[in-house]
């Protein structure tokens, strides 16, 4: 809490106030050199690799076709089949803020509804396409070298 603007936990009214709650950016300082990769949220890295041609994902050792990750949109799936990934878990006590590490804008933003099962280890080992059924938005941008998508799935 002392990297927060409000330290005070009784500031935050509600849960998700707390969830999105500003840090007070002088305690995280900004690595500003551009051949280093910049961790844009609190959380776990899970998974991490390139998207396979037989466009498969892997998070956490289940396997998700990148086609219906996306919602089946054909365009966006099209730039990504040989990309690369990462899989970031934050649990309810991490920071709610997500940054963009790059310079670029947003091209489109696709929310995709689902379900809300949670994503921690127990469920995301034991459910079969647990990040397809669940609700998520994908954001679609165009940064400097080329596009980034984020897809944040809910719980």
């Amino acid at each position: 809490m002392k990297e927060t603007q409000y330290p005070n936990i009784f500031y935050y009214k509600t849960f998700n106030k707390f969830f999105i709650r500003k840090l007070n950016m002088n305690n995280r300082p900004i690595d500003n050199n551009i051949n280093h990769i910049i961790q844009n949220t609190d959380g776990i890295i899970n998974e991490l690799g390139i998207i396979k041609k037989n466009k498969l994902l892997q998070f956490k050792g289940c396997k998700y076709l990148l086609y219906d990750l996306l919602g089946q949109n054909k365009n966006i799936y099209k730039i990504f089949t040989n990309g690369y990934f990462i899989n970031i878990y934050l649990s309810p006590r991490n920071y709610h803020r997500i940054h963009i590490s790059y310079n670029g804008f947003l091209l489109k933003m696709i929310y995709i509804p689902g379900k809300s099962f949670p994503v921690n280890n127990i469920f995301s080992e034991n459910l079969r396409n647990l990040f397809i059924l669940n609700e998520r938005v994908i954001f679609l941008f165009k940064i400097s070298f080329g596009f980034m998508i984020k897809i944040l799935i809910g719980t």
